[in-house]
């Protein structure tokens, strides 16, 4: 399991991350992006719509 970055809440409002963080009780996590078998199914739906 990784181990993420422990900030202060100001410090995290304050600064933009690349790739996007979340902020779970004062540690910096990887967000979930998603599977690519679900954009390409989200991809699909809105061609066929």
């Amino acid at each position: 399991m990784p181990t993420g970055t422990f900030v202060t809440l100001s410090e995290y409002l304050a600064t933009s991350y690349r790739p996007d963080c979340d902020y779970l009780d004062g540690e910096l996590l990887e967000r979930n992006v998603g599977e690519w078998d679900h954009s390409r199914l989200q991809m699909l739906l809105s061609r066929y719509l």
